[in-house]
């Protein structure tokens, strides 16, 4: 009887041991080398820029704002108190805007009544001139003394409303004046004195009187700083041309000795004439 385990199989000539394939190789954990991305893909960490945010609270509102960009916290805050700076700023220039804009609007009807009632009332003399109103004072001189107090009533209502408007418009104009004046130490060093600015302004209106000006003439240029620093300056540019000449007259002939050649002494430069001519 035979017995099948008394021999052992034998392995086929040639034939090798199986061997794992790439493929089928285990992958080694915390591998030395880095995955790199294959070609095309980018990161979205390398491509996603920095940002911070911060929100600012307006009428009831949240304002979010992004700033690009790695900052601290200390620019963060910067940036968040500039903005409210701002917004302050902008919100206060609106109401002074608006509240300007309601004062002139406000001007414009006041200067518009006024216009139609100055025009009403010289209707309404005009009209006491008439011989229409010559016959009711004769007849109903009742009736016609009842219109002159009502005439004279709306005189009154209108000269004490345009006095006020005129004291209105007069004290704007003055505080403007004194803004403007208040600009001159800046642009004439040499008034930084107030004698010597007040000085300096009674030299130049004098010097304009000389020329012909009104009263009126030097409260319009007088209403502008730079007004009196181009006066300023054009005084002290003929001061020096009048120095200048009064030298050149002042001074003595020059002397040769016997003998010598007289050499041409030449003419000092300093006014518009010489330098032009």
């Amino acid at each position: 009887m035979l017995d099948f385990f008394d021999e052992e199989p034998t392995e086929a000539l040639g034939a090798e041991e199986p061997t794992e394939s790439p493929a089928d190789a285990p992958v080694e954990e915390n591998s030395a080398d880095p995955v790199e991305p294959e070609s095309g893909e980018i990161s979205k960490e390398d491509t996603t820029p920095a940002e911070r945010s911060f929100t600012v609270e307006r009428d009831g509102k949240s304002i979010e704002y992004v700033i690009k960009g790695d900052i601290s916290d200390e620019e963060l805050e910067d940036n968040k108190l500039g903005h409210l700076r701002t917004i302050n700023y902008n919100e206060k220039m609106n109401a002074i805007s608006q509240e300007r804009k309601q004062i002139e609007e406000k001007n414009e009807q006041t200067d518009t009544v006024l216009q139609k009632l100055y025009s009403q009332l010289q209707y309404e003399k005009d009209q006491f001139d008439s011989p229409e109103m010559s016959e009711l004072e004769q007849y109903d001189n009742d009736e016609y003394k009842r219109l002159v107090r009502e005439h004279r009533d709306r005189v009154d209502v209108y000269n004490e409303a345009s006095k006020a408007r005129q004291e209105e418009i007069q004290s704007k104009e003055n505080k403007r004046v004194e803004e403007e004046l208040k600009k001159l130490p800046d642009l004439i060093p040499e008034w930084l004195d107030e004698k010597a600015q007040e000085e300096g302004i009674k030299e130049i209106a004098k010097d304009l009187r000389s020329r012909g000006a009104t009263d009126q003439d030097l409260s319009f240029m007088g209403s502008k700083a730079y007004f009196y620093q181009v006066m300023h300056e054009a005084l002290k540019y003929r001061k020096m041309q009048e120095n200048l000449n009064s030298k050149r007259d002042n001074s003595p002939p020059s002397s040769t000795s016997p003998g010598s050649t007289a050499q041409e002494k030449p003419e000092p430069r300093g006014d518009f004439e010489d330098l032009w001519g």
